[in-house]
């Protein structure tokens, strides 16, 4: 068996492929980014082969990859117990968001694509606008109907120039969000790459790494945040089953995903969810003043992802797929 995480070390010129055709090898692929990433934006193409399947950590790429002629199935992330714990520690930090800015990747995708600023980003704050109310939004669709409707030079692939832009919409949405939570909240920070600083003054940026300081901060801060790019239209991030994983609480976006897999309203919830920046803010406000029900939410969301959420599961529900299908 071959397994790989978004086709690395597949090389493009698809020896690899070849080899494990000839052999016939099983070919497990799972995809925690866009699986048409490299097929769009670069040059190596996914190769179809009878004894593949791919599992893709958004459920919206199911239907796609499945029509393009792949073995596609839904498979969230998840956390490692044995790295992501409770460790009891003091509440040291008001409320916390870990997460690059994704400067330097918008930089390289928008490059070439200069023309079409003036057209698309009044466009991109109208789709913003919307996407406050109805995280549903098919973005995807809205910006190959606009970018379609455009007089564009022939150069520009329009599979390519929506990737772009959705991506660049993606950008504005979270930055926005956190020089907000700056704004309204004294006690938050941000913890990334010095991409941060062009919007948000140093004293307010750390660092940390995966792994042990990670779960450090997780378990020292009592709001932990989980602003999603909107890209992800149905899946999750990691910081959602890592922080639980740590007894820790969390706020993160409204999508029919988090509803499906958690408790996200009422007296059992499991963890909380926000549409916009605004109701985060009271949100984390809210939260910060009322720590028994932060906690009692906390403590079910640390029950539910131990019981289902952790790798061991993802694994074994992978084998019982690769069984049934192969």
């Amino acid at each position: 068996m071959v397994f790989t995480i978004n086709e690395m070390g597949i090389d493009t010129e698809g020896i690899i492929h070849d080899y494990i055709k000839k052999n016939n090898l099983i070919y497990i692929n799972w995809c925690v980014d866009d699986p048409f990433y490299e097929e769009i934006m670069l040059k190596k193409k996914s190769r179809k082969y009878s004894g593949r399947i791919d599992f893709v950590s958004d459920n919206d790429y199911v239907d796609k990859m499945r029509s393009a002629g792949f073995k596609a199935f839904f498979m969230p992330l998840a956390t490692d117990p044995g790295i992501y714990y409770p460790m009891n520690l003091k509440k040291e930090v008001q409320a916390a968001f870990v997460g690059n800015s994704y400067l330097k990747q918008i930089d390289v995708y928008t490059k070439g694509f200069e023309t079409l600023f003036d057209e698309m980003f009044p466009y991109l704050v109208k789709i913003i606008y919307l996407y406050r109310t109805n995280t549903e939004l098919d973005i995807e669709y809205m910006l190959f109907e606009k970018i379609s409707s455009l007089n564009i030079s022939p150069d520009i692939k329009i599979r390519k120039a929506v990737f772009v832009f959705k991506h660049l919409a993606s950008y504005m949405h979270r930055k926005e969000t956190v020089k907000q939570l700056v704004k309204s909240i004294d006690g938050f920070q941000v913890f990334g790459d010095s991409g941060w600083l062009r919007e948000i003054d140093k004293q307010k940026l750390g660092r940390v790494a995966y792994g042990d300081t990670l779960r450090e901060l997780y378990n020292r801060t009592a709001v932990n945040i989980d602003i999603n790019r909107i890209v992800i239209r149905n899946g999750f991030t990691q910081r959602v089953f890592d922080a639980l994983a740590c007894n820790s609480f969390i706020i993160t976006n409204e999508k029919r995903i988090v509803k499906e897999f958690f408790e996200s309203e009422g007296t059992k919830r499991e963890l909380v969810t926000f549409r916009f920046a605004e109701e985060l803010k009271d949100l984390v406000n809210y939260y910060l003043k009322h720590e028994t029900e932060r906690e009692l939410i906390s403590k079910r969301g640390y029950q539910k992802v131990k019981s289902m959420h952790t790798y061991d599961h993802r694994i074994s529900e992978m084998f019982k797929i690769i069984s049934k299908e192969l």
